[in-house]
């Protein structure tokens, strides 16, 4: 019986052992060699392969096929995104959300554009990949951004205004206003069009008719042309 104890106790020490050790391969030693430092996130190891995010020291997430370079927060939200580099050196923008009800996605534009969208809390942000760094365009939208690119350049719009009217036969309907932002692929920040765009659906579809002429499709099925060239003359 005393045996029996003895084997029980000294298993149960093993498991204990073993548990307190597994929790701490996810922490993070602070002022540990080779740790990116980002606010309150951290990088470990610095540049190499299947290295971990980790926030406020404690581990989050980790990919054996993955350099983690960069973290950006999405404003309001428990949920983050990451610039990584591929076993081919392909910078890509990944997603990691905290908690089960954050509800996030992520949409790849193009090699530099990526549209997040945490549904959960009703936020949308575009990210962007400019000279190797990760880059937040927009981080705290509550429209849809119909993120549209171009060879030379990528269009987006959200919603600045709603209201409602009420039509000829009585009828109330709500229109929105949006506004065009331009982003140049060789500039780092955005430019706005000085013009508001109202339609009576919370999307606008848009679409590069040649190198400097934007369109915009409205709900009726009618659709105008931008010359945005003209109305950016700088940034083209």
């Amino acid at each position: 019986m005393q045996f029996f104890i003895r084997m029980g106790l000294l298993s149960l020490a093993l498991v204990f052992s073993f548990n307190v050790f597994a929790v701490e391969t996810f922490s993070l030693q602070k002022n540990t060699h080779s740790t990116v430092a980002l606010g309150e996130y951290q990088i470990f190891p610095e540049k190499r392969m299947g290295n971990a995010i980790y926030f406020q020291y404690n581990w989050l997430t980790s990919f054996p096929n993955r350099v983690i370079l960069d973290v950006l927060p999405i404003p309001g939200t428990q949920s983050l995104v990451y610039l990584y580099a591929d076993e081919e050196k392909k910078l890509a923008i990944g997603l990691h959300s905290i908690g089960e009800n954050q509800q996030a996605r992520i949409k790849r534009v193009d090699d530099e554009f990526y549209e997040v969208w945490v549904l959960s809390h009703g936020l949308r942000a575009i990210f962007r990949i400019y000279q190797n760094k990760l880059m937040r365009i927009a981080g705290h939208l509550r429209t849809a951004t119909g993120v549209t690119p171009s060879h030379n350049h990528v269009a987006f719009y959200h919603i600045v205004n709603s209201e409602l009217i009420t039509k000829e036969e009585g009828k109330l309907e709500r229109v929105y206003d949006f506004r065009i932002h331009i982003i140049k692929r060789t500039a780092e920040k955005p430019q706005r069009l000085d013009i508001t765009i109202r339609n009576n659906e919370v999307r606008l579809q848009l679409s590069w008719v040649d190198a400097g002429i934007l369109r915009y499709y409205l709900s009726d099925g009618t659709f105008e042309d931008l010359d945005v060239a003209k109305l950016l003359p700088d940034y083209f």
